[in-house]
């Protein structure tokens, strides 16, 4: 499935997902396949491996799956509160640019971005460089923004290009 951006720019790889959580999910955040998933890949299962998402963890940071673009849709005879269900994600692939939660003192085309163990947006990545990216890298910034103060629960959409695929 692709959505179709404005301005000329190419359409972003996107994927509905199943998420399980129990956090709220926000456009802009970032998420990582779950890697204890099912594995039964016989019958539909909304909790099955490589379409299940989760909040990046120690566990699964090496299993970026991309950025939320829709979140997921309340369900009629959900208990009040719920927040699972399918959301619609896009692969952050070379050269696409959209909007991800960062926080970071970001610099364009310097500052590179990776996912972060317990956290819902992309910081800074420590080992790598604008030209030399470390297995964990998966954007670079896109614009010149100082989020880095910005509490967790209200950190900034800042554009990113994709660095990787």
């Amino acid at each position: 499935m692709h959505i179709v951006q404005r301005d000329g720019q190419r359409s972003l790889d996107t994927e509905i997902v199943y998420y399980g959580g129990s956090e709220e999910l926000k456009v802009g955040y970032a998420v990582c396949y779950d890697p204890t998933a099912s594995e039964t890949p016989t019958e539909w299962k909304e909790n099955q491996k490589g379409r299940t998402v989760a909040k990046p963890a120690t566990a699964n940071l090496e299993f970026f799956a991309g950025v939320v673009v829709s979140v997921p849709q309340k369900r009629m005879g959900e208990v009040a509160g719920s927040v699972k269900g399918y959301a619609t994600i896009a692969r952050v692939r070379r050269g696409d640019f959209l909007k991800a939660r960062v926080k970071a003192n970001a610099v364009t085309g310097t500052t590179v971005l990776q996912p972060v163990d317990g956290k819902w947006h992309l910081a800074a990545d420590g080992t790598a460089t604008s030209n030399l990216y470390s297995r964990r890298s998966v954007a670079i910034a896109a614009e010149t923004v100082d989020s880095s103060a910005d509490a967790d629960a209200s950190v900034r959409l800042v554009t990113v290009c994709g660095v990787k695929g």
